[in-house]
């Protein structure tokens, strides 16, 4: 019973990559920016032009979400507090797919219904 638990849990670097074009190591690469950002007094915008692979992607991921909705830029967002969480202060896997869940109930669907890579309820 457990194995079919740890099966049904949802991931959230997974979820986010099938929403963007942002991975895990992007990712993990902006919240290093945005420590260098707050060490070094900047901006995470001029941080993130020191990486321009990165910041290509951020401009993507930018101009991907003016199409969306409202709530579907909230879930966005909310899913991205979560990766963040997760890769800042361990947020453990079961807190974090339990998040990622009330985040689609709150809004999600017209997202599950543009990108087929996610699961629909």
């Amino acid at each position: 019973m457990v194995e079919e638990r740890e099966k049904d849990k949802n991931d959230i670097f997974e979820v986010f990559e099938a929403l963007t074009t942002l991975t895990k190591d992007d990712l993990s690469e902006s919240v290093k920016a945005v420590k260098a950002a707050k060490i070094l007094g900047k901006s995470l915008e001029e941080v993130l032009a020191w990486n321009v692979d990165l910041y290509l992607k951020y401009r993507g991921f930018r101009a991907q979400t003016m199409e969306y909705s409202k709530e579907e830029k909230g879930v966005l967002h909310e899913l991205l507090r979560i990766a963040f969480d997760v890769l800042l202060s361990g947020l453990p896997d079961d807190t974090a797919s339990n998040q990622i869940e009330q985040a689609f109930r709150n809004g999600g669907q017209g997202l599950c219904a543009k990108h087929p890579r996610l699961p629909s309820e």
